[in-house]
């Protein structure tokens, strides 16, 4: 029931004046007293109409895992707080990276220890979404978005850190340029009170970052450190649990044996994937991405592209996409022979439409994409 606390929720709820004495507030629900407003109402009222009877659910549309979303007191920002391990290599990497606005890699405003329990600690980082959420509307987009991620596996790379379980979850955007007035972190297709339905601008309209996140299998090697010469770990185990497949290197493990493998090298496999089912499986006019996505993902390590290589690459490729082709929505994958220029020319004159029907207002949620019946999504004709 939404009139009570979820046991999640009382962990977080009793968190919340350590979080305030460092500058972070949760929302009304998860703070200690709390009293549902709608008992306050009157005996009929609905308590889908109020904001805090948003539990937080099981299964979040944001992608920070083991986090909660709260504001910072002092100018209202919507943030994650994020409980690890105190003295972990997650930790050490938050610190790491605080303050670190010179390369694009995850933005981590604030780290600090529990004083309840010394063995946790709390990251707080922009409130970040998955990739795709909002959806993708143009291939400008999908180039735009890989290309941002694949400057975070240099970043992170070039400071000696390696990732080692990248997959789609791991992929997120800080959608705050999106949504000028703000969205409610728990039903975030709403405004901030929860019950105003909201839409996103275009990524056209506002520009967008990406991240590589959730470091609690990441590892950083020893200084000193050159990049060109990686270290072949020695591994006897590892935990690969949920993911879709085992990168190639570490089929061994799984037959209880010993392995050595490049971090760097396996994060470029495991983006690869992640870009794969992001794009490539998920919309039928992307192909000029297949051939870089295949290199990535190839079996052996060495004939892998390092991540400088294929953000050299996949800038060469967005560089080659014509004007009109990057404003396009996705195409059908299926079509009779020469049919292509002429859908084109279609979408171009159906968006030149609808954008008038619109008078200039914000894009709607999802604006010119739907699930293709083969699983791949097209421009709507």
């Amino acid at each position: 029931m939404c009139s009570q606390l979820t046991e999640q929720e009382e962990t977080w709820s009793l968190r919340q004046f350590m979080f305030r004495c460092h500058g972070y507030m949760l929302r009304p629900r998860l703070r200690p007293g709390w009293m549902p407003s709608w008992r306050l109402a009157g005996e009929y009222a609905n308590p889908f109409h109020f904001e805090d009877s948003k539990a937080l659910p099981k299964y979040r549309s944001d992608v920070v895992r083991g986090a909660i979303d709260a504001k910072r007191i002092s100018d209202g920002k919507l943030v994650h707080i994020k409980c690890i391990k105190s003295k972990s290599a997650e930790h050490q990497i938050a610190k790491m990276l605080l303050g670190d606005d010179a390369t694009n890699t995850m933005p981590v405003i604030d780290v600090f220890e529990s004083e309840d329990n010394h063995k946790d600690a709390f990251i707080v980082t922009p409130f970040l979404r998955s990739a795709d959420s909002p959806p993708f509307e143009s291939v400008d987009d999908i180039l735009d978005c890989g290309e941002q991620l694949l400057e975070n596996l240099v970043a992170l790379h070039a400071k000696g850190i390696a990732h080692r379980s990248i997959t789609m979850r791991d992929l997120a955007l800080d959608a705050s340029p999106l949504y000028p007035q703000g969205f409610h972190p728990v039903q975030d297709d709403c405004l901030p009170d929860a019950v105003t339905p909201t839409s996103p601008l275009s990524r056209r309209r506002a520009r967008v970052s990406y991240y590589i996140i959730n470091f609690s299998t990441a590892m950083r090697m020893p200084e000193p450190y050159d990049r060109t010469k990686p270290a072949m770990l020695d591994v006897g185990s590892y935990a690969w649990h949920g993911r879709s497949a085992t990168p190639p290197e570490l089929v061994a493990v799984n037959m209880g044996l010993r392995t050595q493998y490049n971090p760097f090298l396996l994060d470029v496999w495991l983006l690869g994937c992640a870009f794969n089912r992001m794009f490539a499986q998920t919309y039928s006019n992307v192909s000029l991405l297949d051939p870089l996505i295949e290199q990535m993902c190839q079996s052996s390590p060495e004939s892998r592209p390092d991540a400088a290589e294929a953000l050299g690459r996949w800038r060469d490729i967005r560089a080659q996409v014509g004007h009109v082709h990057r404003r396009l929505g996705e195409r059908e994958q299926f079509q009779w022979p020469g049919k292509s220029p002429v859908l084109d020319v279609r979408s171009i004159a159906l968006a030149a439409m609808k954008k008038h029907r619109l008078s200039g207002a914000s894009g709607s949620k999802g604006r010119g994409l739907y699930k293709h019946e083969e699983g791949r999504r097209a421009l709507v004709v």
